[in-house]
């Protein structure tokens, strides 16, 4: 038959109702039929959000379950309920119903009926628990047990997250941090830990508050606790020497007799200043519960609870105290003292501090002085008390010569940090820097060379907001080799989220095999129903005939070259860095099975004079024993100068002979370094490299766990190019289902 009259039967038999029904509904007299209403978002959204449609679900349920299926027994409900869902929760879902068949199919079978309300109610974090609770009551008492549990799974969550009463801190985190704001002196992060401490940098207080009756108590309990950590750092405890215990036989009980006295002696401190923050801290440790101690310790309490008193006076009472022994009344906000931390900490602080503080001066001093005669040039610094102000350590005034100078408010805060972790501001930190040792940005020459820059391995420029050119041959970088640990880490990492891991590797193999639907298809799986109507519309009108009728899967053409980014400062120090090294890891493991070019580089360095990369792996390098050793091996070390280190980056890729191009940067804060980068100078420096790379066709990704990111991020990087991470333990996840959205 000739292919015009078998297109008019074909099109006139099939296609009739099709066109008649479309032309209805486009002119409004009818509606779609409700089966197609209800496969039509179902198939969009599970396009959208990667998921699998019921199908799908029903048929791999059933491969769980397949030795107890029956005409009565299926699973069509739950893969309904399921399909709404997105990819990754949907494995976690059936990972989990297989595990649960391993040790019985009818504990599978009821988890796919009854399971699918925890998956909306019970986060990542407690999921593995969630399945040990349904298998411990399996074993104790059986099915009906566990499926007792799933559906009681509200209890199940009030019971580890607290009840009614009890508060989490991730809730309320945001609220405590702009407390302890409030309070003043150096900016404090908070992080949770088992019990509360802090290091002088982060305020550490437990995840779940639930030691009173009711849940505002526990909420002022958590504000008093946070204080009284505020109150280490601000008014000295940790000024005491690292060794000011080494002479005690029982080093142990010496530590415990001075964070007493320390409690003590911060408690009278704070009711003077806050009290408010007080009377809570004296609800729980109330003056009574001291009184059974010898009259040793009376006499000390009495006196260490002095507003004027220091931590020497601790220290000095403590000798006394030593030679008894008593039992001393536990408090719930004292926590633990963590000396060791924040020496550490401390070490690190006062060096930068002091550099820091000889750039601000210099700059102060010529702002004052602009054309500085000889003596001018000899006059010092120096700080005076105010008289009237004795017992309070934070009451000075700087003079220079005979004049006394208003500092700026980072000059201010700079002074106040060394006060509270040396007690007073030494003499030599009143130097101002001199042109030879890390000057300020505005005042160096451009193109400045330094015996340095001689052996660096890149130069780059550097863009100045303020005079809108750029800095030439400005930041020296330099390659450095990162020093390789044992695999110990990477293979603990792999051991201890081997379940997370088998689902981000599943994840991406299912990007790795995803396909497209291509339209308007000469030969294809499935009838395309808008070319066959236009094809309809041309023969009724008499027009030439398209025959690409058909639809057909397309499988893509992955060809990808990501780059990450790692933040090396030292602002990464401790947890923060461990689960940095921990995402890497099961980011690698996860990138394997995908199959595109990925590296990795760290980055630090102090001033434009010496920018650090640390070469992770390289693009081109195989994934192996070398490269899990150099993830263990990153540690914090100095700044966060990111313009220059994203410049370089965006050269390498530059050269990479590939379709899309990405740059991923993982950091906990803003571009920040000395010699004038930190503020708005770096932010708009390392907006410019990020434009740079735009122009070159690169796309630029930031992940942070900075909770202030929203106000320089957007500026940065674009309005939908960050992502700002509350939950830090969540890292790992969110930086795969980031990876997968942008690579699409």
């Amino acid at each position: 038959m000739p292919a015009r009259p078998f297109l008019k039967l074909v099109l006139g038999k099939l296609a009739a109702p099709w066109v008649q029904l479309y032309r209805n509904v486009r002119q409004g007299s009818a509606r779609l039929p409700e089966e197609l209403i209800e496969q039509g978002p179902r198939i969009q959204a599970s396009a959208r959000y990667g998921g699998m449609g019921e199908r799908e679900l029903e048929l791999r349920m059933e491969q769980i379950i397949e030795r107890i299926l029956s005409t009565r027994r299926r699973v069509h409900e739950p893969a309904k309920q399921l399909a709404p869902f997105n990819h990754f929760e949907q494995r976690r879902f059936l990972d989990s119903g297989q595990a649960l068949a391993d040790r019985d199919i009818e504990l599978a079978y009821q988890f796919f009926h009854f399971g699918i309300p925890s998956l909306r109610l019970i986060d990542e974090e407690h999921w593995d628990g969630w399945l040990d609770h349904l298998r411990a009551c399996y074993d104790q008492i059986g099915v009906d047990a566990a499926v007792q549990a799933m559906q009681e799974v509200e209890g199940y969550l009030q019971k580890i997250l607290g009840g009614a009463r009890s508060i989490r801190l991730n809730d309320v985190d945001w609220l405590v941090e702009s407390l302890l704001v409030g309070f003043g002196g150096r900016p404090l992060k908070v992080g949770t830990a088992a019990e509360p401490y802090t290091d002088t940098e982060t305020v550490y207080l437990p995840e779940l508050m639930d030691v009173c009756g009711t849940r505002e108590e526990n909420f002022d309990l958590l504000k008093a606790t946070a204080a009284y950590l505020w109150a280490q750092t601000r008014y000295g405890t940790y000024r005491a020497p690292a060794d000011a215990f080494a002479s005690y036989s029982d080093r142990a009980r010496a530590r415990r007799y001075f964070h007493a006295l320390e409690m003590l002696r911060l408690d009278a401190r704070i009711q003077r200043d806050m009290p408010g923050i007080g009377r809570i801290l004296k609800r729980h440790n109330p003056p009574d519960a001291w009184t059974e101690l010898p009259d040793a310790w009376t006499a000390a309490i009495s006196e260490i609870s002095d507003p004027k008193a220091t931590v020497e006076d601790s220290l000095r009472l403590l000798e006394g105290l030593y030679p008894t022994a008593v039992t001393l009344p536990e408090v719930p906000y004292q926590g633990a003292l963590r000396p060791e931390l924040a020496s550490e900490i401390l070490v690190r602080r006062v060096d930068e501090e002091q550099h820091q503080l000889a750039n601000a001066l210099l700059s102060l001093k010529k702002e004052l002085s602009p054309f500085q005669s000889e003596k001018e040039q000899n006059e010092r610094f120096t700080v005076r008390r105010e008289q009237n102000q004795v017992a309070d350590e934070f009451a000075f005034s700087l003079e220079l010569g005979d004049e006394t100078v208003t500092p700026p408010e980072d000059v201010q805060k700079l002074l106040e940090s060394i006060i509270q972790d040396l007690g007073e501001i030494p003499d030599e930190y009143l130097e101002p820097a001199s042109f030879g040792a890390y000057p300020p940005a505005s005042e160096e020459p451009e193109g400045a060379s330094s015996p340095a820059s001689e052996g660096a391995d890149y130069v780059y420029p550097e863009w100045d907001h303020s005079r809108q050119k750029y800095r030439a041959d400005w930041c020296q970088l330099y390659e450095r080799p990162i020093a390789g640990t044992s695999e110990q880490f990477a293979q603990d990492t792999l051991e201890r989220h081997r379940r997370l891991l088998a689902g981000l590797r599943r994840t991406f193999e299912a990007l790795r095999d995803e396909e497209k639907r291509v339209r308007r298809e000469m030969h294809g799986d499935e009838v395309d129903l808008d070319s066959f109507i236009n094809a309809y519309s041309d023969y009724v009108n008499g027009s030439e005939l398209d025959e690409r009728l058909f639809t057909r899967m397309k499988k893509l053409d992955r060809d990808i070259a990501v780059m990450f980014l790692i933040d090396m400062s030292s602002s990464t120090s401790g947890w923060i860095n461990d689960l940095m090294r921990e995402a890497l890891v099961l980011l690698c493991g996860a990138l394997e099975a995908l199959g595109d070019r990925y590296a990795i580089y760290g980055f630090s360095g102090r001033t434009h004079r010496n920018c650090e990369l640390y070469p992770v792996k390289n693009l081109d390098e195989a994934y192996g024993s070398d490269v899990r050793r150099r993830i263990s091996g990153i540690t914090p070390r100095n700044y966060t100068r990111m313009g220059v280190m994203i410049r370089h980056l965006t050269q390498l890729l530059k050269d990479t002979e590939t379709r899309t191009r990405l740059l991923i940067a993982l950091s906990d804060g803003k571009p920040d370094d000395q010699d004038g980068y930190r503020g708005t100078y770096g932010i708009e420096d390392t907006r410019q490299a990020l434009n740079e790379a735009r122009h070159l066709g690169i796309h630029s990704y930031c992940i942070t766990i900075d909770k202030e990111g929203m106000e320089y991020l957007p500026h940065m990087y674009g309005a939908s190019n960050f992502a700002v991470v509350s939950h830090i333990e969540k890292l790992p996840t969110k930086v795969s289902d980031i990876y997968r959205r942008i690579t699409l």
